[in-house]
């Protein structure tokens, strides 16, 4: 039989298991999201290469209506994707480093 400290601590340990193994899920769940973002949006590219008119020539956001804008959107969307990545491996090394350590809270909740 265990005494009660051992118990709790026991209990605390699977908390934390099952709370990092649904972190886990949602930061591979979003991941898939954005990867099926990034796939939809570079076919809208490929597939939608329409050039509308510009009405007012003198506006800048008209001429960049006008012209490609297919490079301003791979650009925004490689810094978005490169911005999702090094958060991801952020939360990574932080978690391991509080595994290293020990110094992790059990009680901390999400």
């Amino acid at each position: 039989m265990y005494d009660a400290q051992t118990r709790i601590t026991l209990v605390k340990q699977r908390a934390r298991q099952l709370r990092m193994k649904q972190e886990k899920q949602i930061i591979w769940g979003l991941s898939e999201a954005c990867l099926v973002c990034f796939g939809l949006l570079v076919e809208a590219l490929n597939t939608k290469n329409v050039h509308f008119p510009a009405e007012i020539s003198g506006m800048y956001g008209a001429v960049l209506l006008h012209e490609d804008v297919g490079g301003y959107i791979m650009v925004g969307l490689l810094a978005f994707i490169a911005a999702v990545i090094i958060t991801i491996l952020c939360v990574r090394f932080q978690e391991k480093r509080r595994k290293n350590t020990g110094s992790g809270k059990e009680d901390e909740p999400l």
